[in-house]
């Protein structure tokens, strides 16, 4: 199942397919964190909410040991960019995935 396809289990729009609920709704429900996980990050894309910076630091890999800073919509999904786009190789012993979100610089 898609994730757009996933249905409200709460609240005015309970039963409403993510990809039926209107913008505004979802604009409050990315405000407010009303939304979680792959919900959350697919409600981000659609209303166009801009990306955050998050270090994530990799140890212990075979290749791709260092730490990255990437544009992303949750600390996972940061972890996931890294792994995809640096083609980090996993350890037999464990590798260490971690992130934390950067504050945003002022202009």
């Amino acid at each position: 199942m898609e994730t757009q396809d996933i249905k409200m289990k709460f609240g005015k729009y309970k039963g409403t397919m993510l990809k039926h609920l209107p913008l505004d709704y979802l604009l409050w429900g990315v405000r407010n964190e009303i939304f979680k996980g792959t919900v959350m990050i697919w409600a981000k894309i659609r209303t166009m909410h801009p990306k955050d910076t998050y270090q994530v630091t990799v140890e212990n890999a075979i290749v791709g040991s260092n730490v990255y800073n990437v544009q992303a919509y949750s600390e996972s999904h940061a972890i996931s960019i890294v792994k995809k786009n640096k083609h980090i190789q996993n350890s037999q012993s464990g590798t260490i995935y971690s992130a934390i979100k950067l504050k945003r610089q002022k202009p």
